[in-house]
């Protein structure tokens, strides 16, 4: 760590290094963030962890997440850490004290981050020296350092980019800092500030002040100051005035042959330059906005012009500087999005940077105009992106549903966050109840218009309608309501039914627009209305009375949906094909909507045709094709016939779905299947090769190496699926060791157990398979025990697994089977079903059986909406799936068992564990490890494949590592 002690006092050198021009004022300190871990797309695996360069030449820390302080005075350095929970050491490793990162990062104090403003303030700081400067290869800047209460510090952003990139510092000089005390503290002027005043005689304001002299000498100064910013509104009066002129001038011109000539053209340039720059001398950001405004305006210069150069270019660097508040930002944007000229609106982009320094302004009230501006962001899209989304995470709960609406509606395609999308979702798992229905219209219509829902939104919806009930009177929030659950495929009973009896209620009052948003959906969703005599007898009598009202295709919508719950609208037939309606269909000329009208009269007169006995056809000739659609409504009737009966034979209809929609990702295709096929087989050869190679005395990360090699140069993979775990001795204890806290480096030991889990990528399907061996290739008595349990949980999981098992159960069947085995070696004792009940199985196995694999390590599918959910029990809750197997899913089977210190202690102190518990037994497992068995599988129509192919059996290892 001496090498970055060492850059550390460079690093105040050269901020020292001119002693006569700049004098540090105590408390001022130079602050650094590092990296955080970034998530693999929307995946639970991680992007190989770098640390950020900068906070790394200080620091040299590996971890991410951290923050580091050093004293600029005194050269003193403050490391800061992540607060762990207690769960990190299960599956990333040791939590280690602040007292092991002090002695292992060479620092003169370690703390929580979640202490860094508390810290600072416990030593004064007064000014922080902030990161901030720009890249000159990627030409992107540098992170902005964020942290809880950074607000209540003076920072300095010019100071620390050119002095640990070693550049030179400006030419000229600096001046002091000025420290001014006050009654309320200390004011502190730099540079910077100083620069702003240069007009202005500094120690004649001083002693003024200091002197407590209020009379003719201070205001004489202040009128001074003020005059220059009056005469800047002057030259922003005079430049719009002149514009305006120009343009009736230019009006003018037009219908005559004046020309304006080459004296009146320099003349007009003279005047413009020093109007300009009478304007970017204000100090008011308002000022210089409104310029940028008036020369929008001008339409006698050419299209680039140096002025709108001039004028733009303050407002980026004031913007920059975080001089112009938010709104002004705001406005900026909608400034120069209006101008001709692309090369001001892709100004834009630059602003980011304003809207980052000022991330701590943006209100509740400045969100949906932010929002409203992010479409005018190209290149610098993301960032915006990021800071809203952040803001709206924190801020959700102040809104309005209208509000929160209009931020979905600035949405698209990619913008789409899932961030802005959750924080939806949260407000109206709380705010719904409180709302307005006017809101509630606007924040449903702005969930419709994403085609966003989850199970947090319906419920939440159950619980509106549910709670209001009668109190319901808006008819728009009834229709909003439906139309969602329409389109969304929201089928949930207790929505419908309180939408229904609103309607029961209110029918004859509902507006004719808003009927079919209200009735269509219990056909299309196929459930029966609510009190089903009194809803039927309402309908038909608004349906008599509005139904001229309607248009034809929300007439025709409300009646299919009628024979989809096989009520048949026989009295309404005459108005459906009456002369009226038809002539409305054939004065209708855009052609594509009478050719989707024609179709839905087909479908209903096939329908009724098919279903209803006293239909007698439609008297106009619609030129139907039967046939075509007379197989669907056939189907359909056998279905409903035999769903009852079928129900009765298998136990019930929660078992049976008259619409069932196949998985895509989760059953694979031959051709992927070929795909994994191919990937497993290449991360099994490296495995073995690893297995070849191995022997003590090499270092974690050189078998990391031969697994990449191999992968990369033999499989033609270009990547792996996830960060490779290498742990040997007790790191194979921790679930998910290699990452840049625990990154594969301990020298391996003679008699240390190897588990090394690493899968290749190719094509983007992913290979995920653990190997746990000796290092010296012969097992010990204890380790054959261990393994030998772990391998028979293997081969019965393998066994047992078919299409219609439940996956829970197969996680069960293997910690049953491993129990059993430890029980049989003496570190048990017990009934097994009993230890489960206790939750022992999750002591020696803290992680689910397997989980799904495809195009991730971790593919989706596990909890999907009419899958079984997560459950609560010990052991199988930590599953990332609980579907029962189909053909063609592809899982990994990765039993493990491990002597976790922290679940050891934790079973042993526990009065129910603790009996099934032989603690001298197992305190000769401490130290050992862990070991796991992970193949990936194909689920077969009969069984199971195993796409693995490395040595599994004891005698098989060690005959493979001799040979």
């Amino acid at each position: 760590m001496s090498l970055f002690c060492d850059n550390r006092q460079r690093l105040v050198s050269r901020l020292k290094a001119k002693p006569n021009e700049t004098r540090w004022i105590p408390g001022t300190f130079i602050v650094l963030q590092g990296g955080v871990e970034v998530p693999f797309n929307d995946t639970d695996i991680q992007w190989p962890f770098r640390q950020e360069s900068f906070f790394q030449w200080c620091f040299g820390v590996e971890e991410p997440g951290c923050y580091g302080a050093i004293d600029v005075n005194t050269g003193a350095s403050i490391l800061f850490v992540p607060r762990l929970p207690p769960e990190y050491a299960i599956w990333q490793g040791k939590l280690h004290t602040l007292d092991n990162f002090k002695e292992r990062y060479g620092v003169d104090e370690t703390h929580y981050t979640d202490e860094i403003a508390s810290v600072l303030k416990e030593k004064s700081a007064r000014a922080l020296l902030m990161l901030n400067g720009k890249n000159s290869d990627s030409e992107l800047t540098t992170r902005e350092t964020i942290f809880n209460g950074i607000d209540e510090f003076w920072m300095d952003f010019e100071h620390l980019y050119p002095a640990i990139c070693e550049c030179a510092m400006k030419n000229g000089p600096l001046k002091h800092t000025i420290s001014i005390e006050t009654d309320e503290g200390t004011a502190i002027l730099y540079c910077s500030d100083i620069e702003r005043l240069k007009n202005t005689d500094v120690d004649q304001v001083l002693d003024a002040i200091n002197s407590g002299n209020k009379d003719k000498e201070v205001y004489s100064i202040l009128e001074n100051k003020i005059a220059n910013e009056i005469n800047c509104r002057i030259a922003l009066q005079s430049l719009r005035k002149m514009i305006e002129l120009e343009s009736e001038w230019n009006r003018y011109r037009k219908t005559s042959s004046n020309v304006q000539s080459s004296a009146e053209t320099i003349n007009r340039d003279m005047i413009l330059r020093q109007l300009v720059n009478l304007i970017v001398k204000s100090k008011d950001g308002e000022t210089i906005l409104q310029g940028l405004k008036a020369l929008k305006r001008d339409r006698f210069s050419p299209s680039i012009n140096i002025y709108k150069d001039r004028m733009c270019n303050e407002v980026m660097i004031r913007a920059t500087d975080g001089e112009l508040t938010m709104s002004q930002l705001i406005r900026a944007v909608r400034i120069l999005v209006n101008y001709g000229n692309s090369k001001y609106r892709n100004c834009i982009d630059m602003l980011w940077v304003g809207l980052a320094c000022r991330e701590q302004d943006i209100k509740p009230d400045l969100l949906v105009p932010l929002f409203r501006s992010l479409k005018y962001f190209q290149r610098s899209k993301n960032m915006v992106q990021i800071i809203l989304e952040k803001k709206l995470s924190e801020q959700w709960l102040k809104l309005t549903g209208s509000q929160m609406a209009s931020i979905l509606n600035c949405l698209y395609g990619k913008e789409s966050l899932q961030g802005c999308l959750s924080s939806a979702s949260k407000w109206a798992n709380v705010s719904m109840t409180t709302s307005t229905e006017k809101d509630l219209v606007n924040f449903i219509g702005g969930l419709h218009t994403k085609k966003y829902a989850n199970e947090n939104i319906e419920q939440a919806l159950a619980r509106y309608v549910t709670s209001k009930g009668t109190e319901m009177k808006d008819p728009r929030l009834v229709a909003s309501i439906m139309d969602y659950c329409k389109d969304l495929r929201i089928r949930n009973p207790y929505v419908l039914a309180e939408c229904g009896k609103y309607f029961t209620r209110h029918g004859t009052q509902i507006p004719p627009t808003l009927l079919s948003p209200i009735l269509a959906p219990f056909g299309l969703l196929n459930l029966q209305p609510p009190d089903p005599i009194e809803f039927w007898k309402m309908f038909d009598e608004v349906m008599s009375a509005r139904f001229s009202d309607l248009k034809l295709n929300d007439a025709l919508d409300i009646l299919l949906s009628c024979t989809y719950l096989e009520r048949y609208p026989i009295k309404l037939l005459d108005k459906v094909f009456s002369s009226y309606l038809m002539n409305r269909l054939q004065t209708q000329r855009d052609a594509p909507i009478v050719s989707h009208l024609k179709n839905k009269l087909k479908l209903f007169d096939a329908t009724m045709s098919l279903e209803c006995k006293e239909y007698r056809g439609s008297p106009i000739n619609l030129d139907r094709n039967t046939e075509s659609l007379s197989l669907d409504m056939r189907i359909r009737g056998i279905i409903n016939k035999i769903y009852k009966p079928l129900a009765h034979l298998v136990g019930g209809e929660h078992k049976l779905s008259r619409s069932v929609v196949l998985s895509n990702r989760v059953i694979k295709s031959p051709q992927e299947i070929e795909v994994l096929r191919y990937v497993c087989k290449i991360s099994s050869e490296a495995h073995k090769t690893v297995m070849r190679s191995m022997r003590p005395g090499i270092p974690e990360y050189k078998a990391e190496a031969w697994f990449l090699n191999y992968v990369y140069a033999e499989g033609g993979c270009r990547h792996v699926s996830y960060t490779c775990i290498c742990g040997s001795g007790h790191n194979s204890s921790i679930l998910h060791y290699g990452h840049a806290g625990a990154p594969n480096n301990k020298v391996i030991q003679d008699g240390d157990m190897c588990l090394f889990d690493m899968g290749g990528n190719y094509c983007g399907y992913a290979a995920d398979i653990t190997c746990s061996f000796p290092a010296n290739g012969k097992f010990t008595e204890d380790q054959k025990l261990i393994y030998n349990a772990v391998l028979k949980a293997r081969d019965a999981v393998i066994a047992a697994a078919k299409p219609g098992v439940a996956w829970t159960d197969m996680h069960l069947l293997a910690n049953k089977v491993m129990l059993t085995s430890l029980k049989k070696g003496g570190l048990l004792v017990g009934d097994v079903e009993d230890m489960i009940k206790a939750g022992l199985n999750e002591v020696f196995q803290p992680h689910g059986l397997g989980h799904l694999l495809g195009l991730d390590v971790h593919d989706v599918g596990g909890y999907l909406a009419g899958h079984p959910e997560r459950s609560k029990e010990a052991g199988v809750r930590k599953l990332r799936t609980a579907r029962t197997l189909l053909a063609g899913m592809v899982l990994t089977v990765e039993p493990g068992c491990y002597f976790v210190d922290c679940l050891l202690d934790a079973a042993l102190a526990d009065p129910i564990q603790s009996k099934f518990l032989v603690p001298e037994q197992l305190q000769r497992f401490r130290g050992f490890g862990g070991v796991r068995i992970e193949d990936d599988v194909l689920i077969t129509e009969t069984g199971v494949e195993n796409m693995t192919d490395v040595p599994r059996t004891v005698e098989e290892i060690e005959n493979f590592m001799q040979s």
